[in-house]
């Protein structure tokens, strides 16, 4: 990795941090271990998308036991240099969990609702807010253009993951759970895209584990039990304004799995 990458890695990271005491309220907590309800990221999907076409956002919020928070979830959009300004109710029934759908309006009809776009279109923020048990609020940047398809930033992909323990893959079972009797499990993520350009964080509900932020992890618990283990790739993306000023924003994906040390 070059020193450039390692510098906006670390400058994604701090941005990272930020924006994660900000999502998970006032209580501190390791940032791998997820001890209580916990803010993990937001997926836009596209995370650029047309007019009239389909947004789809899944809000990744874990409970303190590893399983994803499945409550009622408040959303809302607005454009991300003014969000107190102006605001959408998404069309989305809360009691679906984290997840919503956005059909874009027709131009004309956003334009009438937020203001003309700019060259590159509009940067908008997509909000979420638990609406049960502790509270979490986070927020997405998205894009929505009339730039060709080919020409649109995109999310990073998982193409993969790839669990290894004592040079033997391991394969989930018919619940989904990993299951070995060695103390060791090695985690390889396999994404699209060049690696160098990826920010990977790693969250597990065992108290112990200190990951670092490369593409594969060795998990050792230290004793026999069932953790979950969560993998979020990021990626810096740039929009540009109108007065050539520029805002990052990160595409994302993201893993999950749960492993059992007998």
């Amino acid at each position: 990795m070059t020193d450039e990458n390692l510098t906006r890695n670390l400058l994604l990271f701090l941005i990272f941090l930020a924006a994660s005491a900000m999502a998970c309220g006032d209580g501190m907590e390791s940032q791998n271990t997820i001890e209580s309800r916990r803010f993990l990221a937001i997926v836009a999907d596209p995370l650029e998308a047309g007019y009239g076409e389909t947004v789809n956002f899944f809000a990744l919020v874990s409970e303190s036991n590893g399983k994803i928070y499945d409550g009622p979830v408040n959303w809302s959009i607005s454009r991300d240099d003014s969000p107190d300004d102006s605001g959408l109710s998404l069309d989305f029934s809360s009691e679906a969990g984290g997840e919503a759908t956005w059909e874009i309006p027709a131009k004309s009809e956003l334009s009438s609702l937020l203001g003309p776009p700019e060259i590159k279109g509009y940067l908008l923020r997509a909000t979420m807010t638990t609406a049960e048990g502790e509270h979490v609020e986070a927020y997405k940047r998205f894009v929505v253009s009339e730039r060709d398809a080919a020409d649109r930033i995109a999310n990073p992909v998982i193409e993969n993951m790839e669990l290894g323990s004592g040079g033997e893959a391991l394969e989930a079972g018919g619940d989904g759970t990993y299951a070995t009797s060695r103390n060791e499990v090695t985690l390889t993520a396999q994404t699209s895209g060049n690696e160098d350009d990826l920010f990977f964080e790693w969250y597990s509900t065992r108290s112990d584990f200190e990951p670092d932020h490369d593409a594969a992890q060795t998990f050792e618990p230290g004793k026999n039990g069932t953790w979950t283990m969560y993998c979020v790739i990021r990626e810096e993306l740039e929009f540009e304004h109108d007065n050539s000023s520029v805002t990052t924003l990160a595409g994302i994906d993201w893993w999950r799995g749960v492993i059992e040390f007998q």
